[in-house]
């Protein structure tokens, strides 16, 4: 039998559907689940109590979910107060051969240049950007730059705090803001780079 695959992100947009569609019998429902809004801290309390009233719903109009994580499909559990059926499937390989020899690496490790840290990611709360910073502020005998890739568009006001904390800070000339960049250009940096860091909510 064909099961029809959802997208969760679209789930307020699906919980009308759903139902119609389990009446009728005609397939199961199977969802793709990336990030659970109940569970995010990108949202204060009486949101995430809303979005978890909603996702509750979604979930129980589903026959399984395929989640990135099993820790995805702990936090579903933990929703419904039962196991829905489910398998993990784990993000793919890496897309962008940045490739460099352990000799470089050595050479790198022990050069006295400032210690290149690389960020990419949508800059978002749960990303944890501002720990990364609190941290490197914290160094001040450290010689550090910091290279941000990726868009500020998705939570403006988050990034515009974190731009006026790497102000105050007296940071301006050690972080970057590369914005979006290509996978080739990511893998350059990459190339160029120390450490990746990536905290994470």
């Amino acid at each position: 039998m064909r099961s029809l695959i959802q997208d969760h992100l679209a789930h307020p947009a699906l919980l009308r559907f759903n139902r119609r569609l389990r009446r009728s019998g005609r397939c199961p429902l199977v969802s793709l689940v990336h990030l659970l809004r109940w569970n995010s801290q990108d949202w204060p309390a009486p949101q995430r109590l809303l979005y978890r009233q909603v996702e509750r719903l979604y979930f129980n109009s589903l026959d399984a979910v395929i989640g990135v994580s099993r820790y995805n499909l702990g936090l579903v559990t933990k929703l419904l107060g039962r196991e829905l059926p489910g398998a993990a499937a784990y993000p793919g390989g890496d897309h962008l051969q940045a490739e460099i020899s352990e000799a470089e690496i050595r050479r790198r490790a022990i050069q006295g240049a400032p210690l290149h840290v690389v960020f990419t990611g949508m800059v978002v709360r749960r990303k944890g950007l501002h720990l990364l910073l609190a941290a490197l502020a914290g160094l001040p005998g450290l010689d550090w730059q910091l290279s941000v890739v990726g868009s500020l568009e998705h939570e403006p006001g988050y990034a515009r705090r974190l731009q006026r904390m790497v102000q105050e800070n007296g940071l301006a000339g050690r972080v970057r803001w590369l914005g979006r960049l290509s996978q080739a250009e990511i893998g350059d940096l990459y190339r160029q780079a120390h450490v990746f860091a990536m905290p994470s909510l």
